[in-house]
């Protein structure tokens, strides 16, 4: 198993490849056609990058290599914000360690 996006441990090197592929040319991963998958630590999920010359990704609930089930603390997330009475959960006033993978990662979930 291969250990990035802020220490996280992918299913699978395949899957941790295609997240980082650390290309010199495409500093963006939406320009760069190794960048396959996107990981979003804050809220440990997965997504595909659509290649349609925009940012746009669609959430995955596989990985397309080994078939580890993924999961997206998405919902949670935003269900926390609502419980603390924050209304712009992605660029308001948000306590720090709901800004990174902390949150999730403190309560071992």
């Amino acid at each position: 198993m291969s250990k990035l996006s802020q220490e996280k441990v992918h299913c699978c090197d395949i899957m941790a490849k295609y997240i980082e592929p650390n290309c010199a040319h495409h500093p963006n991963p939406f320009d760069c056609e190794d960048a396959l998958v996107k990981y979003n630590p804050r809220f440990d999920s997965y997504a595909l990058y659509a290649r349609f010359g925009s940012t746009w990704v669609t959430s995955i609930n596989y990985c397309p290599w080994c078939g580890d089930k993924k999961r997206d603390l998405s919902d949670l997330y935003f269900d926390r914000m609502d419980a603390m009475g924050i209304e712009d959960a992605l660029s308001g006033e948000v306590p720090e360690a709901f800004q990174t993978a902390k949150w999730w990662r403190d309560e071992d979930l």
